[in-house]
């Protein structure tokens, strides 16, 4: 069934508009300045974690998600779903849904 506006013309929704709109209303919130400095853990395998972080040094990935793995880091950014972790032995990207806050 397809949606019509006032004036009688179909609703077209596109979903790429949609989400530069969710990326942009994401940028504006609060919520994203109060994770900065927030302690995080892995919540992977390290194996699983060196397979999705993301380094300038692909050498040093797998010294980063071992000191992760057992210390936790610290997020320095935030870029949408996307956490600039730092550890004792440098900094790397993970997506948000591979760490959570330590219990």
């Amino acid at each position: 069934m397809s949606k019509r506006d006032y004036e009688g013309n179909f609703i077209q929704f596109n979903l790429d508009d949609f989400k530069k709109w969710m990326d942009g209303q994401q940028e504006e919130s609060p919520y994203r300045k109060n994770l900065i400095g927030m302690y995080i853990e892995s919540k992977v395998s390290i194996k699983k974690l060196m397979n999705r972080m993301e380094a300038e040094s692909e050498e040093a990935i797998k010294e980063m998600a071992k000191d992760f793995q057992e210390n936790g880091g610290v997020i320095k950014e935030v870029d949408g779903h996307y956490f600039k972790i730092s550890v004792e032995t440098g900094d790397f990207l993970i997506h948000r849904m591979f760490v959570k806050r330590p219990n």
